[in-house]
């Protein structure tokens, strides 16, 4: 069974990553999915390529991006709003597992 600190939350869920096996784990709205440590990383990216697309979105409140979740068949499907909040979300994630990394790295020297 996981142990888990939580990286970040809001209004829509929460990401956080297992102290056992560093995998993190995302919850938005009715998702959840795990990732490895660099597959979020790629994911994250995915989701600020699509945020740069989500400028020119019209109708805010229409399903209309797609992201792969890493997982054969399976992709979250978003809206404006959702997007932006995913984003914020994994920006703050990216740089908690960032800070971690560099705390880390200086207790073991």
């Amino acid at each position: 069974m996981c142990n888990v600190k939580t990286l970040t939350e809001n209004h829509r869920g929460y990401i956080a990553q297992c102290l056992k096996c560093n995998r993190i784990v995302l919850r938005f709205e009715t998702t959840h999915v795990e990732l490895k440590k660099d597959d979020f990383f790629d994911f994250h990216l995915q989701v600020r390529n699509l945020i740069k697309r989500a400028k020119n979105i019209t109708d805010k409140n229409s399903k209309c991006f797609h992201l792969s979740t890493f997982s054969e068949n399976s992709k979250m499907v978003l809206t404006h709003y959702e997007i932006v909040d995913l984003s914020e979300m994994l920006s703050a994630a990216s740089n908690m597992l960032v800070v971690y990394d560099l705390l880390y790295k200086k207790e073991v020297e």
